[in-house]
């Protein structure tokens, strides 16, 4: 569990699509599956790292065990089942999906430098994305892939919650210090089917999301609303949550900044 790992909890998948997406990277050298004690046997393979993860739960509770036992300043948390595309040069409003091995290295490599200056690091979801400026958004909305200053977060006692808004929490808790997370959008992610077996669908039901999303508006009053959206497979719907992001920065004295093209620049001359 060092510096710079990659780390992707998993649970009763019949593939793992994020693997298969980062094939012929150099960035699987980083990779860790984090595995429920009864899959590690499975999931072991040459060339394939797995550690097996004694606390069970939700995976709040999983990514909240991983920080307190990394070693070192960065890690990374993604989920299992995600695809990765690079937005075209051509048309910034389209994306080219899946993207090259080089380009997936290039979306590691620009969010452990990101971590440098920002204490949380996302990857825009795909959904939207031509919407969205090219380089960096900063206090907004991120899921699915996680880069973690790990000792800012021991340091202002940011934690992971066992709530399936675990991701919203804890981006919460960094905007309402007054500090910004940053979502790089050179290159977007999305999951190819919600709610499919295995993982958090395992216990994410409209019960407990409703739930779970009083919790945080609770938590959060002011910068969490609570909507009704269209279900997944096997929902008529669910219960989910709008959230105010910047706002949630601003209250805490914190400030929007606009220097996406700082490291647009600096990444355009590095392919030069």
């Amino acid at each position: 569990m060092n510096d710079r790992t990659i780390y992707i909890p998993t649970y009763q998948r019949d593939y793992l699509r994020s693997l298969e997406s980062m094939a012929g990277t150099k960035a699987l050298e980083r990779v860790v599956l984090v595995a429920h004690p009864d899959e590690v046997e499975a999931l072991t393979c040459p060339g394939t790292n797995v550690l097996e993860c004694p606390v069970q739960g939700d995976l709040g509770t999983v990514r909240q065990w991983l920080m307190d036992h990394h070693e070192g300043d960065y890690m990374i948390q993604m989920d299992d089942d995600l695809r990765f595309a690079v937005r075209r040069e051509d048309d910034p409003t389209k994306f080219r999906l899946p993207a090259g091995p080089w380009e997936v290295d290039d979306l590691f490599d620009r969010v452990f430098e990101l971590l440098e200056d920002f204490p949380l690091v996302g990857v825009r979801q795909r959904g939207g994305a031509n919407r969205s400026a090219n380089g960096i958004e900063t206090a907004t909305r991120q899921c699915m892939l996680h880069g973690i200053d790990v000792q800012a977060a021991r340091e202002h006692s940011w934690h992971y919650k066992p709530i399936v808004f675990e991701d919203f929490d804890y981006t919460l808790q960094v905007l309402t210090s007054g500090y910004e997370n940053a979502v790089l959008t050179t290159h977007v992610i999305d999951q190819a089917e919600s709610q499919a077996p295995g993982g958090v669908g395992e216990y994410r039901d409209n019960a407990r999301m409703e739930q779970d999303a009083l919790d945080l508006a609770m938590e959060f009053p002011g910068f969490v609303k609570i909507v009704r959206k269209q279900g997944w497979a096997g929902m008529d719907y669910r219960t989910d949550v709008n959230v105010q992001w910047k706002k949630a920065l601003k209250s805490a004295g914190g400030v929007v900044t606009d220097n996406a093209d700082k490291y647009l620049d600096r990444w355009r001359s590095e392919l030069i």
